[in-house]
């Protein structure tokens, strides 16, 4: 179900404008905010290609989930005057696994006729996940291809082959069915750099022309605070004997001044050994505070840079300096 987080202090202008999507059984919850799902929806809704684009960590992959799998398309059809939305199903296609073309599209193989060898084509992933997909009673669905990691392509003739696809229209299952290309529509994620690159595989003009693209960029400190408030006091933390934690305000602000230093320091080419920092990360380190009692310094060190590379010492010591104002102890970290 997805609900607007109500505000959490007096005149928290930023929870207001955040939606939470509730863990489904194949989504996890999902906090965006509402502008941002407004625009990736009503392309969707109205039947065009749509593509999510950003930085490793910024939740796309969860947000096109809890849109596509955990019903928020269908709930979002009616806030934004859409209406009843048809039926809809959803046809995930990791890009990733797939190595040409044809394993995507279609492929030759050789069979064995009286003796004799003969050529047959094959039905590739997308044509065999869309058979699997169509409704044998005929119903009026809407099918959402979800091209999943699309610039993790292991070729550029895979771009080619999906470029056609795209454009075509209908998706031909074999000589007699097809899926009218009005009940298809493809959604993509994919990762961009800072600069404004994607990654690994270069997507051609052609292809990106044929998708509306929203940029969904890392939360900022204000939004990130929100949530973590929101998470608190739904009990979300919760110590490992299972009691709620009670989580100090600046605690919430500390991690979220590290996480925001932290992705600073990524963008200048620093703390490339540390991972990508997330609401999990944070949930992590405000627990083990929580279940330690010890000081929130430490729970950032072993939660946020721990296993960082002794060549980002220079780099830690700085965040740690910029958000705590000293450094008690760096063994943790190295």
């Amino acid at each position: 179900m997805m609900i607007p987080i109500p505000a959490v202090r007096a005149g928290d202008a930023a929870a207001t404008d955040i939606l939470y999507f509730e863990k489904s059984p194949w989504t996890p919850a999902v906090y965006e905010r509402k502008a941002i799902v407004e625009k990736i929806a009503v392309p969707l809704l109205s039947g065009a290609h749509t593509m999510l684009v950003g930085p490793t960590g910024t939740g796309k992959s969860a947000l096109l989930g809890a849109l596509l799998l955990g019903g928020g398309l269908k709930q979002l059809a009616i806030a934004l005057g859409f209406g009843p939305s048809r039926s809809s199903r959803t046809i995930p296609v990791e890009i990733s696994g797939y190595d040409s073309a044809s394993e995507l599209r279609r492929r030759r193989g050789l069979v064995s006729v009286d003796g004799a060898s003969q050529t047959v084509w094959e039905e590739g992933a997308i044509p065999t996940a869309f058979r699997e997909a169509v409704s044998p009673e005929g119903e009026d669905y809407v099918y959402y291809c979800w091209l999943k990691e699309l610039s993790q392509a292991a070729s550029p003739t895979i771009y080619a082959s999906l470029l056609e696809l795209i454009s075509y229209g209908p998706v031909h299952l074999s000589r007699d069915e097809i899926v009218p290309g009005d009940s298809v529509t493809f959604v993509a994620d994919s990762n961009w750099t800072a600069a404004g690159q994607y990654n690994n595989q270069e997507l051609s003009e052609a292809l990106q022309r044929r998708f509306v693209q929203v940029y969904l960029d890392y939360h900022s400190a204000e939004v990130e605070d929100a949530v973590l408030r929101h998470m608190t006091q739904h009990g979300v933390f919760v110590r490992h004997l299972g009691k709620r934690v009670s989580v100090p305000t600046d605690y919430i602000a500390a991690v979220v001044a590290m996480g925001q230093e932290i992705r600073q320091q990524k963008e200048e080419g620093y703390l490339r050994s540390v991972p990508q920092v997330s609401y999990k990360s944070y949930q992590q380190a405000l627990e083990l505070q929580a279940m330690r009692q010890g000081s929130i310094q430490d729970a950032v060190i072993d939660i946020m840079l721990g296993g960082a590379s002794p060549t980002d010492e220079d780099a830690v010591t700085t965040s740690l300096a910029s958000v705590f104002g000293q450094v008690d102890d760096l063994m943790g970290v190295f």
